[in-house]
């Protein structure tokens, strides 16, 4: 897949260089499931500011920890290039 830049290549196997964006998106799925979840208890609990808080602050999150994978993984992609 073409980065952003449409000048490198990311690389989205599993190799061993990957295992830290990979953890970090098996994070924020985590994060965005366990706020979803949370939201919908407070949602059913008729408490409409926090069902809004958790979920717009889950969402947030885990949108951060996926923009930093894509960003490790970008980032390995130059290095890569930069070794050839």
């Amino acid at each position: 897949m073409k980065s952003d830049l449409h000048r490198y290549e990311l690389d989205y196997s599993d190799r061993k260089e990957n295992k830290i964006a990979s953890g970090l998106i098996a994070v924020a799925w985590t994060i965005a499931i366990c706020g979803v979840l949370g939201a919908l208890y407070m949602l059913m609990r008729n408490a409409y500011s926090a069902f809004w808080t958790t979920l717009i602050v889950s969402l947030v999150v885990c949108a951060f920890l996926r923009g930093m994978a894509e960003i490790i993984r970008l980032l390995q992609a130059i290095l890569a290039k930069l070794k050839v």
